[in-house]
């Protein structure tokens, strides 16, 4: 079988495989309980509203498209399999793994696991940008878009991810509120934003930032100072998007 053949059907295999995972996660549950309520028992300020996490159904839905796409012949002959398949698979693998530690309350491992699926998606954005789609201009709506989404979504999951651990094992914060810690990680969020529009010109970047911070926003409705800074980040961020549609004629 041809190498390029079996990467794009282990690269399909693999997200067959992270697609049953994680409904089990949910259908069982895996160890009795589901990956929402194990969320909803820490009270931490960086944590969307629970609708906002349907954008996993959009990830999903993407990443099958991407999946199915790198099947086709002129695809998987071309160099996108060699820059995205390993990379692909170890994210996949990763997702997998971060259910199992997540549902057994493995929070401190659950952070290293997730720290190994952001560096697969960062390998894989910084490389179809930088020898892909520079060539291939026909693939931003099956590989550029999937793996913004995915890898945006990731950005901001390793942030609550590791509040959450912090929580979990009483952590002082040096003495620092939670609301000043909550404002330096939202702008930590705004930062990466900020890099991203700039170096990348990614609109759907951005969008799934906004749509995290507006999630916190409405999270955090009853915490007036919280919630007045979510909806602030927001509306900055919306004001950079459009500045960026403007100015790069980013579409």
């Amino acid at each position: 079988m041809n190498k390029n053949l079996l990467l794009s059907i282990l690269n399909f295999l693999a997200l067959l495989a992270t697609l049953v995972v994680n409904y089990l996660a949910n259908a069982l549950p895996i160890n009795g309980k589901t990956t929402g309520e194990l969320s909803d028992n820490f009270a931490t300020l960086f944590k969307p509203a629970g609708y906002v996490f349907s954008i996993w159904g959009i990830i999903y839905i993407a990443l099958l498209v991407f999946v199915i796409y790198q099947l086709l012949p002129k695809v998987r002959n071309s160099e996108l399999i060699n820059i995205i398949s390993i990379y692909f698979i170890l994210s996949c693998i990763a997702n997998i793994a971060w259910i199992f530690a997540w549902h057994h309350e493995r929070f401190g491992l659950s952070v290293l696991i997730m720290f190994v699926l952001l560096f697969s998606l960062i390998k894989i954005y910084t490389g179809i940008h930088t020898e892909y789609l520079d060539h291939y201009s026909s693939a931003k709506w099956t590989v550029f878009v999937p793996f913004s989404l995915y890898l945006a979504w990731i950005c901001v999951a390793t942030i609550a991810n590791i509040t959450i651990y912090l929580y979990s094992i009483n952590w002082s914060g040096f003495g620092i509120s939670p609301t000043v810690w909550f404002v330096l990680l939202l702008l930590v969020g705004l930062a990466l934003g900020c890099v991203i529009l700039r170096r990348y010109h990614d609109l759907f970047f951005i969008l799934v930032l906004i749509w995290a911070y507006l999630g916190i926003a409405v999270q955090n409705q009853k915490i007036a100072t919280v919630s007045t800074i979510s909806w602030a980040a927001s509306a900055l961020m919306i004001i950079l998007l459009v500045y960026s549609v403007i100015r790069f004629k980013v579409h």
